[in-house]
């Protein structure tokens, strides 16, 4: 299934309510906030199980996003669209909305603080940049250039 499919779908059973900071559902008009025991809710659109947040963001951002989901606050039952917000695969960059973080830990346990970004793009471009910083060859020094 297609992103545009999915999201059709799932703008077709559920709705985001900003009142209940939730999914509520079309067909019964019921607001889909009470989590599990664990603070998640899974919700399925068109047979396929997704968590209650990644509904949320994918009913605001027309898409699912490109890394991990994460909850800014910690609580997981807090599915408000200010509160998701993502990481990279490889957990170098990290943030929402107009604050994204990068550290990378290269090759050792050393890690780098690259910086603070106001957007996902810039953020993985910094990361990009620093990893082929990182994987060039140190220069070497000729005697010659000394003397």
């Amino acid at each position: 299934m297609s992103d545009i499919e999915l999201v059709e779908a799932a703008r077709a059973a559920y709705v985001y309510d900003e009142k209940v900071c939730g999914v509520v559902c079309r067909d019964s008009g019921f607001a889909l906030s009470e989590g599990t025991p664990t603070g998640r809710r899974f919700l399925k659109v068109r047979g396929q199980r997704f968590r209650r947040s990644d509904v949320v963001w994918l009913l605001h951002h027309g898409q699912l996003p490109p890394g991990l989901l994460t909850h800014v606050d910690g609580d997981l039952t807090n599915d408000n669209i200010g509160n998701l917000g993502y990481k990279s695969l490889d957990g170098a960059i990290a943030g929402s909305g107009n604050c994204w973080r990068v550290r990378i830990q290269y090759k050792t346990r050393r890690y780098f603080q690259v910086g603070v970004f106001s957007s996902f793009y810039e953020a993985e471009a910094a990361r990009n940049t620093k990893y082929e910083e990182l994987s060039r060859p140190a220069r070497r020094t000729d005697i010659s250039d000394l003397v």
